[in-house]
């Protein structure tokens, strides 16, 4: 090795030129660090809001926030501000504004970003919004989309962590509105989750098993 390179000057720009992306990244993460706490205080200040009644004033923090967010890309958007909004809306029966946000979330974080890893987040939020519509069919459809999504998480552990029971209950008052009995509606619960631990992802499949089941039953035609 030639350690009169270490003297040259190539070696010093190189060596500057390290020093100044190192020193960028510092101050991105450092940037980044400080705009995050300033969202999250907002969040809590929106969430404190609500609870007090104040609900225009907390959709006010969550939306600027958001859209502040926003300016910066997806990797700033945070999905439980977008969720709170959503919850919020819903109680309201702001369901246009309700769709509007999820919406958003499904665009930004999944057909741009490319996170799908929320997609069953989003289509459980999707299920919560048709159930308060009172679009039984629609809702169901959803909540089994984000049943059939998270088998991503079963098949890379290899752990079957679906629980019939708790979709049983989550879907309850949307399967009477369909016309399920509860028999029918426990044995197309595990006809789902059987469908969903083969096959992680299939939304198409698992709404085509869940659409000839209700056709069998006279309840779709």
């Amino acid at each position: 090795m030639d350690l009169n390179y270490f003297k040259s000057k190539e070696f010093k720009a190189h060596r500057a030129a390290v020093e100044k992306e190192l020193a960028e990244s510092k101050q991105r993460r450092e940037e980044d660090s400080r705009m995050w706490s300033a969202y999250m205080n907002n969040f809590q200040y929106a969430e404190k809001a609500y609870k007090a009644g104040e609900t225009e004033k907390a959709i006010t923090v969550y939306e600027q926030t958001i859209q502040e967010m926003l300016k910066y890309g997806t990797r700033r958007l945070n999905l439980h501000a977008c969720r709170d909004l959503i919850k919020i809306y819903t109680k309201e029966k702001r369901m246009n504004d309700a769709w509007r946000i999820t919406n958003l979330m499904y665009v930004r974080l999944i057909q741009e970003d490319g996170t799908v890893a929320y997609a069953n987040v989003i289509r459980y939020e999707q299920f919560k919004i048709l159930k308060k519509e009172k679009r039984y069919i629609d809702a169901l459809s959803s909540l089994f989309s984000s049943w059939v999504l998270y088998g991503w998480a079963c098949k890379r552990t290899e752990i079957d962590t679906f629980d019939p029971q708790y979709m049983i209950k989550e879907g309850t008052t949307a399967a009477k509105g369909v016309g399920l009995t509860p028999e029918q509606y426990q044995e197309l619960i595990m006809l789902i989750r059987n469908f969903a631990l083969s096959n992680p992802d299939d939304e198409r499949g698992v709404s085509d098993l869940y659409l000839n089941y209700l056709r069998s039953k006279d309840l779709l035609k």
